[in-house]
């Protein structure tokens, strides 16, 4: 189980930068976690975010076939020149995670809350810029990816970036393009019913296909719970859409 301790014996200097954050936030913890003990757990939707200062963390997801290991997505090596920050999306909201991190021998951190966040940017510069390069990884990764969609199924596809909360479309609207949840949740509304899409689930993040293929009207209303991305596909190509998803053409039966 993690433990307090003492940053004095990562050699600091008094004078440096999480020195000083720790006396001007007092309820940042220093953590010891031991071998195997995890830092974050995928699907959890806690808003901890982690300053890992010494030791080696990986990033893992569930295995693919049950009873297999761990698939270790990255591994991380961390000392006092060269610190890491995971967890850091918590800053934007109630996300789930969406991988596990977990310390490989001992493993020294700064447990931090999202409000943190904004502290060290009016005050540490040096650890501002390392938390600016994670969130530059990260959009990189989500543009990847939004690329590797376009590339791979040839579709005029467009972009949305969508804050927590947003109405993406109401019962009753027309449906002349379709979306799909890239990443971020998104809730489907239909009276009492409540039906959560993410870009992992069993329509793969599509939102209500079937008002798209029929030139039907909304059955339900979509309201993003999560800051999102989605892409969005005009219905003159949906016979590309439907190539690419030959699992749609199900819901035209």
């Amino acid at each position: 189980m993690s433990e307090i301790f003492d940053i004095a014996v990562l050699g600091e200097d008094e004078s440096s930068e999480l020195h000083q954050l720790l006396n001007l936030c007092g309820d940042v913890e220093p953590l010891r976690y031991g071998d195997g003990e995890y830092l974050i757990r995928q699907d959890e939707s806690d808003q901890d975010l982690f300053i890992v200062l010494k030791g080696v963390y990986s990033v893992e997801q569930p295995p693919l076939i049950s009873g297999a290991r761990s698939v270790i997505l990255a591994s991380v090596i961390c000392d006092p020149q060269r610190v890491a920050v995971v967890g850091e999306m918590a800053y934007f909201g109630d996300l789930r995670r969406t991988a596990s991190v977990r310390s490989c021998g001992v493993t020294y951190a700064l447990r931090l809350k999202p409000a943190h966040i904004d502290v060290i940017i009016g005050c540490f510069p040096t650890l501002t810029k390392v938390i600016c390069q994670q969130f530059a990884r990260r959009l990189k990764e989500a543009n990847d990816s939004i690329r590797a969609f376009q590339g791979r199924f040839a579709l005029v596809s467009t972009k949305r970036m969508v804050s927590a909360g947003e109405l993406l479309f109401s019962e009753g609207d027309e449906a002349p393009y379709v979306l799909q949840v890239v990443a971020g949740q998104v809730e489907l509304c239909r009276g009492e019913h409540r039906t959560l899409r993410e870009a992992e689930d069993d329509c793969s993040g599509f939102l209500e296909p079937d008002a798209y293929f029929r030139r039907q009207l909304h059955q339900a209303s979509a309201i993003a719970v999560t800051d999102s991305i989605l892409v969005s596909v005009d219905r003159e190509h949906a016979d590309t859409l439907i190539r690419c998803y030959p699992e749609l053409a199900s819901r035209l039966g």
